[in-house]
């Protein structure tokens, strides 16, 4: 029998493993042992350190699989890829060390969850979306808060209750959408297109109603997707920031001084609401509960935007509760309440912990 098939069968029996422990990521590297993420701590999960040979040879065989070898022949020093093996779909890099070729893998869930059962604040979402189309809608938070399950979510909605014309740019694709009510075009980078601004770009000549693009990761993407917004398409993406007023703040500080007031009046006419997430662990031990903060954009908040007050944001998200507006900390005191979240660990996540048992 190959390496590569006592690679592959190792490969399966520690998918096995991490999925009965509930495992949210699979880490393999050479000379360490395999390890997995069980509610945000990373554990070893076998006796036995992984060589460089198992490492390349299992590399070799996923990427060989997903026709991605660049990694292997040394074109590329890193690979986002996506996988669907042994009933299992992953999100994953591919990326080399000193020591070998190294994987990470991130399970995704075998079907797209709704905002109910991810703990989205459905309702509110749903009016937004059921607006006149055009916009920006941002879902932001670190890496690992499921800004990804929650995007595929709300684009599951739109799929399933509109006849829509929907893009997608991602690097990967990780969730594979159906032709529903409306027709979904998955491009996934770089295998279709060559980055996001290139295919946001040229997705304007496909005639979309709703775009999603994986993450706004630069001035041309942004700008692009601010132009999208204004003729009229719904734009759909994500970003690392923690917050509605750092998410702002972060797309109009991409670009240069001189632009700046510009981007302000832009983002304050197009941006529709900013979704913000964070994981924080149940009181039970069985996983990690969403916390949310929403932001709608009002004429008060537009305004803010426009004439940079950004600052006063967290007090009209106060005020604005009544529309459906949430500030995160009072969300983290509605999962204490409901004692899905213990306070210590609610504290450990507050905005603002000194004011939060008041």
């Amino acid at each position: 029998m190959s390496n590569v098939l006592l690679t592959e069968d190792r490969f399966k029996s520690l998918i096995a493993l991490a999925v009965s422990a509930s495992a949210s990521d699979l880490h393999l590297s050479p000379t360490a042992f395999p390890q997995m993420r069980v509610n945000g701590k990373l554990q070893p999960m076998a006796d036995y350190k992984l060589t460089n040979d198992d490492t390349d040879s299992l590399a070799k065989f996923i990427l060989t699989c997903e026709g991605r070898d660049e990694v292997l022949h040394g074109k590329l020093g890193d690979f986002d890829f996506a996988m669907s093996y042994s009933e299992h779909r992953f999100r994953g890099n591919a990326y080399n060390t000193r020591n070998g070729m190294a994987i990470a893998l991130r399970f995704l869930p075998k079907r797209i969850p709704s905002m109910e059962e991810l703990g989205l604040p459905a309702n509110v979402l749903k009016a937004l979306l059921a607006r006149e189309r055009g916009g920006i809608i941002l879902i932001t938070g670190p890496t690992g808060s499921g800004k990804t399950t929650t995007a595929a979510s709300i684009i599951d909605y739109l799929n399933s209750n509109f006849h829509s014309h929907i893009v997608t740019i991602e690097a990967p694709v990780e969730f594979e959408h159906e032709h529903k009510f409306c027709n979904v075009d998955q491009r996934e980078l770089p295998v279709d297109c060559r980055d996001f601004s290139t295919a946001l770009r040229a997705s304007l000549r496909q005639d979309p109603d709703i775009l999603f693009v994986g993450e706004m990761r630069d001035f041309e993407t942004i700008s692009m997707a601010l132009s999208a917004a204004e003729t009229g398409h719904l734009i759909i993406s994500t970003l690392h920031t923690p917050s509605a007023k750092d998410t702002v703040n972060r797309v109009v500080d991409v670009f240069p001084p001189d632009q700046q007031a510009q981007i302000r009046t832009q983002l304050s006419m197009a941006l529709k609401a900013v979704l913000s997430q964070r994981l924080v662990p149940r009181a039970d031990g069985n996983g990690r509960v969403a916390a949310f903060e929403l932001m709608i954009t009002t004429t008060a908040i537009s305004s803010m935007i426009r004439e940079n007050k950004i600052s006063q944001m967290e007090s009209a998200i106060q005020t604005g509760k009544n529309i459906g507006m949430i500030a995160f900390d009072d969300y983290l005191r509605f999962l204490v309440s409901k004692k899905l979240v213990k306070l210590e660990d609610a504290l450990k996540f507050a905005a603002e912990p000194k004011n939060f048992i008041q």
